[in-house]
């Protein structure tokens, strides 16, 4: 296929990860561009060319320590991570998105995570099933903190912010 300038588009995500102690302070804070997987790249194209069904909501997950995303992951199969679940509810949190210009983010209702049990975070990922620890559904994206693992305890609160973008190339 020939490639022509300026006849594309360029898809990007990032997730904005913070870790809040039980007295209101910040314990880290972490940014990080996403992978977009080849799942969820395809999800993408059947909803846009094949008639497919529209995922209509996502949800966030938290990934444990050492996370190696690959293009290739799945949610029934993503041998370089493993989802944590050391949090209050029992479920995946729902990304409420706002869309907005080429934009859509959760930043006007971010994600709040209770966490119950020490846990090493590394990463995070959205997925279309809130099954917590899962295989099912759609993984669209998954994050690696590139600056190591980070640590939580009880008591401790995450908040996940996530914004997907496009742009013409």
């Amino acid at each position: 296929m020939e490639q022509v300038m300026g006849a594309g588009v360029a898809l990007c995500g990032e997730f904005f990860v913070q870790n809040w102690a039980p007295d209101g302070q910040l314990k880290w804070a972490v940014r990080e561009k996403n992978l977009v997987v080849n799942a969820g790249i395809t999800k993408m194209l059947q909803v846009l060319f094949a008639g497919c069904a529209v995922v209509s909501t996502w949800y966030v997950g938290l990934a444990g320590s050492s996370l190696t995303a690959a293009s290739g992951d799945t949610m029934a199969s993503h041998a370089g991570w493993t989802e944590i679940s050391g949090y209050g509810t029992a479920t995946r949190a729902v990304f409420v998105d706002v869309i907005s210009g080429k934009a859509v983010t959760n930043s006007a209702s971010t994600v709040a995570y209770a966490i119950n049990t020490a846990n090493t975070i590394g990463g995070a990922f959205l997925a279309s099933t809130n099954n917590k620890g899962g295989s099912t559904g759609t993984l669209l994206c998954v994050v690696t903190f590139t600056a190591g693992d980070k640590a939580a305890t009880a008591g401790d609160t995450l908040t996940v912010t996530y914004s997907f973008s496009a742009a013409d190339a």
